[in-house]
Order: C-alpha cells, then sequence, then structure tokens
C-alpha cells in the first residue's frame, strides 16, 4: 500500500466521522438548544473516547495532527484521554444532570458512577483504542517506508486484537445493561 492510498483511505474515514459528530451536534442543538446540544455532543463524544475499543472519536484528532505535524497518533490519543476525563469530571461533579439527556448518556454515567465491574469497560476500551492507535502508526509508518511484509502480520495483530477486546466489551455492556434493567428494542 502506497502512501497515497493510505492517507486517502484514512482521509475518508476520517470524514465520515466528522460528518457524523457534525450530524449529531446539528440534532443535538436542534433538540436541546445550543449550550445543552453542545454539552450532549461533547459527552457522547467522550462516551466513544472512553467506551468504544477503537480510536473512533480520537482519530477525529489522532489523524489530522498526524497528517499536519508528523506527531504520532498514541501520543496524541494520550491528550484526547485527557481531554475526556477533564470534560467528564468537570459535568461529573458540576452538572450530573447533563448524562439524563440520553440514553446512551445515561448508560454512560452508569459506567462512572459504577467503577467495579462497569469501569472494566473503559480499561478495555483503553486497551483496545490504544493497540488500534499503535498498529495504525506502525502501518502508517510501514506505508511511508513501504514494509509491506510487516503490514499484513499488523493488520492480522490488530484484528485479533480488535475482536478480542470487542467481545469482552460486548460481554460487559451486556452486565451493564442487565444490571440497570435496561431492554433495548431494535424493532
Amino acid at each position: 500500500m502506497t502512501v497515497k492510498k493510505h492517507i486517502s483511505s484514512d482521509l475518508k474515514k476520517f470524514l465520515l466521522v466528522a460528518s457524523v459528530l457534525v450530524a449529531y451536534c446539528a440534532f443535538a442543538v436542534y433538540s436541546y438548544g445550543i449550550a445543552q446540544g453542545l454539552s450532549v455532543t461533547a459527552l457522547t463524544w467522550s462516551f466513544f473516547v472512553f467506551c468504544t475499543p477503537i480510536a473512533d472519536a480520537g482519530f477525529l484528532l489522532d489523524f489530522p495532527i498526524r497528517l499536519v505535524t508528523g506527531f504520532r497518533m498514541v501520543h496524541s490519543e494520550v491528550v484526547v484521554w485527557m481531554v475526556a476525563a477533564l470534560l467528564n469530571l468537570t459535568f461529573f461533579l458540576l452538572s450530573p444532570n447533563t448524562y439524563q439527556n440520553t440514553e446512551l448518556l445515561r448508560l454512560f454515567y452508569a459506567i462512572i458512577a459504577t467503577p467495579w465491574p462497569l469501569g472494566l469497560i473503559i480499561v478495555l476500551s483503553a486497551i483496545g483504542t490504544f493497540a488500534s492507535v499503535v498498529f495504525d502508526d506502525s502501518i502508517f509508518d510501514a506505508a511511508r517506508t513501504k514494509k509491506n511484509a510487516k503490514h499484513a502480520h499488523l493488520n492480522k495483530k490488530k484484528l485479533y486484537t480488535t475482536i478480542s477486546v470487542f467481545v469482552l466489551t460486548f460481554c460487559l455492556y451486556a452486565l451493564l445493561l442487565h444490571i440497570e434493567h435496561i431492554s433495548i428494542k431494535f424493532f
């Protein structure tokens, strides 16, 4: 894979994630007003930082920073997690009612408020996120230096790690829904 193809693929992912965030923000502002809508959007973003085992929310910052500055995504992801932690600490202490606006934020509040065993979701998500970012950095570097054999090996490791962490996270979410007596109806 050439650097140009790798960057093009990542750019498409970035634009997709960014467009979903912008659409969600517009919906939240429309539904809750400007201040509350922006708060709901920020907390939802932080949910995806903390509670999904891939660097989806952090990717909004990691990828452009990597392209513009060359700063490794794993380092910018640490900053993303710190920003998300400060954001949640602020809302958790000063405006916990903001978490009651959506089902997703109610679940997030339960995760934050119940460190054992639900906090394990954040631990597993951190493992998955940072593993995927380290692999993405390595793939980006391999594409730049054209080390394609290593690139294929990294993709297998990334796949196995992601599947394992996803399964464990899914099990913890099932436990959370059971503890909180929440049933999700898809149809």
